[in-house]
C-alpha cells in the first residue's frame, strides 16, 4: 500500500511541473484521480485492520489537500475550473468520509469474522471433545464385548457341564435300573431256592 501512494504522490506530484494552469488543476478536478482515492482505502479494507484503513485514508486526505494547496499556490486558482479553497475542502472531505465508512465498515467487518473465527475454534474444541467421547465410549463397547464374550464362554461351559451331568445322570439311571432288575432277579431266585429247599 505504501508503494501504491508513493506511485499515486509521484504522479500526482509530477503535475506541479506543469504551467498550463488549466492541466495543472486536472490532479484536483478529475474525477477518475477521486476513484483511485477510493479504490485505494476500498483496498486497504480487504486486510480486516481498520487501523490499516484509517492510515490509508488519512495518507489520502493528505496527499489530496497538500496537493491541493500547491496547485492553488501556483496558479490552479485561475484556470478555468479553478483549484479554490473550497474544492479543496470539499475534496478533503469526500476522501475523509469515505475513509471513516471504510474504517467503521471494516471493524464491523472484522467483529464478525473475529465472532466467526471463535465460533470455529469452540467447534474444533468441541469436535476434539466429541472424538475423546468416542475414544472412549469405543474403549468401553470393547471392553463390554470382552466382558459379553467371557459371559458366553462361560455360558456355554456351563451348558457342556449341565449336558455332561445330564449324561451321567442318565448313565446313572440306566445303571441303578439295571442293578434294580438284577436284584429283583437274585431276589426272585432267592425265592425259587427258598422253595425248592421247602
Amino acid at each position: 500500500m505504501g508503494l501504491e501512494l508513493f506511485g499515486l504522490g509521484f504522479v500526482l506530484f509530477g503535475f506541479l511541473r506543469l504551467e498550463n494552469p488549466e492541466i495543472l488543476t486536472i490532479a484536483i478536478n478529475d474525477i477518475a484521480l477521486y476513484a483511485i482515492y477510493f479504490l485505494l482505502i476500498a483496498e486497504s479494507t480487504l486486510r480486516f485492520s481498520p487501523r490499516f484503513t484509517l492510515f490509508t485514508g488519512l495518507s489520502c486526505t493528505t496527499l489530496f489537500t497538500v496537493l491541493g494547496f500547491l496547485i492553488k499556490a501556483q496558479g490552479g486558482d485561475k484556470a478555468a475550473f479553478p483549484v479554490t479553497t473550497l474544492t479543496i475542502v470539499l475534496g478533503m472531505m469526500f476522501i475523509f468520509a469515505m475513509t471513516i465508512a471504510s474504517y467503521y465498515g471494516t471493524t464491523f467487518v472484522r467483529k464478525v469474522v473475529m465472532r466467526f473465527k471463535a465460533s470455529e475454534e469452540n467447534a474444533n474444541i468441541k469436535k476434539i471433545e466429541l472424538e475423546e467421547l468416542l475414544k472412549t465410549n469405543a474403549s468401553a463397547i470393547h471392553e463390554l464385548n470382552e466382558i459379553a464374550l467371557d459371559i458366553n464362554n462361560v455360558l456355554n461351559e456351563s451348558i457342556n457341564i449341565s449336558t455332561e451331568q445330564l449324561s451321567y445322570a442318565s448313565e446313572s439311571l440306566t445303571s441303578t435300573e439295571n442293578f434294580s432288575r438284577s436284584i429283583n432277579s437274585i431276589a426272585a431266585m432267592a425265592r425259587i431256592q427258598d422253595e425248592n429247599c421247602i
